[in-house]
């Protein structure tokens, strides 16, 4: 048997892409991962949910691959991801139904939230958390579709986080 002992791995450019430490946890600084938030906003049926922040409030965006600008996590090496959406939202309309779904490459891959009681509309009762695993191939794109019916979707800004990383 034999045996490797090092403490860091580096790429061919002298970046660290592992450490393990003396009692054998692994880090992996470059694994893709991000999480983002937006101000309290409105998102209109038939959007993506673009979340605007990766900077602040304990927000990152390792590896720059979720853009802030589109919504969208573009996936930059093969594997399984891991996304998620938890937080505070609500559906700003007198119509009951409001769902969304993760999307990769336009495709639903499932309803990430989905509300069918009018009682919930224009109220903050509506505390969800959505986690879905999808196989990636690179360049794949994924999002978070809103598709009101009617109205708007509302999410508060601290309290709704939307993440993903890659699992392997």
């Amino acid at each position: 048997m034999s045996t490797l002992a090092v403490d860091a791995i580096q790429d061919t450019t002298g970046n660290t892409a592992m450490t393990i430490d003396s009692s054998g946890r692994v880090l992996t600084p470059a694994r893709p991962a991000f999480r983002a938030s937006h101000g309290s906003t409105l998102i209109a049926g038939g959007n993506i949910m673009i979340f605007t922040d990766v900077t602040s409030g304990g927000n990152f965006n390792i590896g720059n691959h979720y853009s802030t600008v589109t919504g969208r996590f573009t996936v930059p090496i093969a594997g399984v991801y891991q996304f998620s959406i938890t937080g505070l939202y609500t559906h700003n309309s007198g119509t009951a139904t409001f769902k969304g779904y993760w999307r990769k490459n336009a495709t639903n891959q499932g309803v990430a939230y989905e509300y069918q009681n009018s009682a919930l509309n224009n109220s903050y009762d509506t505390i969800g958390t959505s986690t879905v695993l999808i196989n990636c191939a690179v360049g794949d794109l994924i999002d978070l579709w809103n598709e009101t019916g009617a109205g708007s979707m509302h999410i508060s800004s601290i309290q709704t986080k939307l993440c993903g990383h890659l699992i392997g």
